[in-house]
């Protein structure tokens, strides 16, 4: 599929993106947009499960092929793929606070408590978990950066 166009006519030709012709589809619930959609990726076994950087896409958390697949009744681990995950939190936009400690408090059990001492923390949350986190902040005690964490 053409993705630009100039002087000399269309070029730039790229693989079609699910994600535009799913979306149509959500939008007009009309069978040709779902023909279409067959047309173009008729076999669609790669949408099921999830990518590993799944919730940086720009589909966000929701991935929209992940879900199709689901929806068509050929993703059945998708909710416990996407509830069973695990969440990167920093401290600040550009994690120029630093975490000093965490406790998780949980209703069945005692509070757990840990040192941090870094600008990013890796939660993983099982599914239907349940807890209140607390976090320490020492405030601006690192430089900004745009440095993605090395975990």
């Amino acid at each position: 599929m053409p993705a630009r166009h100039g002087d000399q006519g269309w070029f730039d030709f790229r693989p079609p993106d699910p994600y535009l012709y799913i979306h149509l589809y959500y939008l007009s619930q009309s069978e040709r947009d779902l023909a279409r959609l067959d047309e173009v990726f008729p076999d669609r076994t790669a949408f099921a499960g999830l990518p590993p950087d799944w919730g940086t896409a720009k589909a966000g958390i929701c991935p929209p092929m992940a879900w199709f697949a689901f929806i068509e009744g050929k993703n059945r681990g998708y909710v416990d793929q996407a509830i069973d995950s695990t969440y990167l939190l920093q401290a600040g936009s550009f994690g120029e606070h630093q975490f000093t400690d965490a406790r998780l408090a949980i209703e069945a059990g005692p509070e757990q408590s840990v040192e941090v001492e870094a600008p990013h923390l890796q939660v993983h949350l099982g599914p239907a978990a349940q807890a209140r986190l607390h976090l320490g902040l020492k405030r601006f005690a690192r430089s900004p950066s745009y440095s993605f964490p090395a975990f």
